[in-house]
């Protein structure tokens, strides 16, 4: 788990003064055998209208939640949605997911790893009068794209994951373009693409609709270079770190959340 190594540690005048010293002395103490494998990178998601977590009468509803409202599932904090978040991108991933119909109870099953050939095993199945494509578990697959981010607020930045499917494939794509067009001149002279994490983009949510249905959706767009954050220079680095971590296979994320509660029917349909 990453951990902000270069920050000094500002002085919180809420804390009493005559145990001050003490409490700053004791700083990570207890946490000392806590490796990656003990903690779960959360995720992010869009709250809808059919969130359970908007729903008063639900056992899932948290207090205040509303739909276009941005949730990381592990401390269900919730981020206005207008107003937005400002991420600074890590690495990219694709993967299958594996969802149970929600006439079935839903939820989320496995995750697959970006193995397309999956989706060549689906066979259309009517459940209630509707045509879905399952695998022969009765479950959906679907074609999912993710991002580690940090989540930046000032002085503070916390690692995350976003998934994108359906029809937020659209943005991933127009994401992935926005990243890849941040060049860097090398000594040499050659134009070459920056590190995903050199940039920072504002995500926002906003309304979105078809024929199917209306939703909100991930609205993306670039906030600066990394390094002109505050602590610009430590997210940078602590990115870079980050990022070696994903490689190596030390980084565990939460399970995936359905951003809706609804069962994904097609390409075209709302999250």
């Amino acid at each position: 788990m990453p951990r902000r190594k270069e920050v000094a540690v500002k002085k919180d005048d809420t804390l009493p003064a005559d145990i001050a010293d003490l409490i700053y002395a004791d700083i990570g103490s207890g946490l000392e055998n806590m490796t990656a494998d003990d903690f779960a990178i959360p995720r992010l998601a869009i709250l809808q209208s059919n969130s359970p977590q908007v729903d008063k009468r639900g056992e899932g509803y948290i207090e205040g939640a509303e739909p276009s409202m941005i949730i990381e599932n592990v401390s269900n904090g919730t981020f206005d949605g207008e107003k937005g978040i400002v991420v600074v991108p890590i690495s990219y991933r694709r993967t299958i997911i594996e969802w149970g119909l929600r006439e079935n109870g839903g939820g989320f099953v496995a995750d697959h790893g970006y193995n397309p050939s999956l989706l060549k095993e689906l066979k259309p199945v009517v459940v209630k009068e509707k045509t879905y494509m399952l695998n022969d578990k009765g479950n959906q697959l679907i074609d999912t794209a993710e991002y580690f981010v940090y989540i930046v607020d000032g002085d503070t930045w916390s690692p995350s994951v976003i998934s994108m499917s359906s029809t937020q494939m659209r943005k991933s794509k127009r994401w992935n373009t926005l990243i890849d067009s941040v060049k860097l001149t090398a000594p040499d002279g050659r134009r070459v693409s920056a590190a995903a994490y050199f940039m920072s983009y504002k995500l926002t949510t906003v309304p979105e609709s078809n024929e199917k249905g209306s939703w909100f959706g991930w609205d993306i767009k670039k906030n600066g270079k990394t390094i002109d954050l505050e602590f610009g220079k430590n997210i940078y680095l602590e990115a870079r770190e980050f990022n070696n971590q994903i490689k190596s296979g030390d980084v565990k994320v939460a399970d995936p959340v359905a951003e809706s509660g609804t069962t994904v029917e097609s390409e075209d349909s709302p999250m």
